[in-house]
């Protein structure tokens, strides 16, 4: 009678061993290119957000002191119209004379500037951060006080923020309308 060995496999063989790696490993990377876009994801939304409340403070501040100001002018403006300038000068709610409008900063961004050009003692300068970068910036004035209708300024900014190596970079286009809060009697 001839004896038969039986043997019993515990293990994995080469092969198998292989072939789960190698799907493992396209597993592995599906899911890290995943975690990738997401964080990604993450820092142009942390990028934006820094653009949405610099802006919100920027624009607040501006609407407030041009709501209660006086005597709105633009100049620097494109032709003889008054429809793309870009400075606005007007009396705040104290008299001083106020200046805002577009310029360059010392690391060559274009930011809001603030200027009170019969005080130069007083806080003036960039009031948005040098990490949004204004690529457009103006005004436009209807109205020009009694009989001519009342003061409404329109303001448009074009910029962007973040850095296009890291594919973080996003764009924004804003537009406001203000009219002062004390009316032209005279033109009502």
């Amino acid at each position: 009678m001839k004896k038969t060995t039986h043997y019993t496999n515990k293990g994995f063989t080469l092969i198998e061993l292989i072939v789960s790696v190698a799907l493992f490993t396209i597993v592995m990377m599906v899911a890290m290119g995943a975690v990738f876009s997401v964080v990604n994801a993450n820092r142009k939304s942390q990028s934006l957000n820094v653009v949405v409340n610099n802006l919100n403070f920027a624009f607040e501040s501006m609407i407030r002191d041009l709501r209660t100001g006086t005597d709105y002018k633009v100049s620097d403006c494109d032709g003889n119209n008054t429809t793309d300038c870009k400075k606005v000068t007007f009396k705040d709610r104290n008299g001083r004379l106020v200046w805002y409008f577009q310029e360059i900063d010392d690391d060559g961004n274009y930011v809001i500037s603030k200027s009170y050009p019969d005080n130069p003692g007083l806080a003036q300068g960039a009031i948005t951060d040098p990490e949004v970068r204004i690529t457009n910036m103006s005004f436009s004035l209807k109205g020009a006080g009694p009989n001519n209708g009342q003061h409404l300024l329109r303001i448009h900014l074009q910029g962007e923020t973040g850095n296009p190596i890291n594919n973080t970079q996003s764009s924004f286009n804003i537009q406001t309308l203000i009219a002062p809060r004390a009316l032209d009697s005279e033109d009502l």
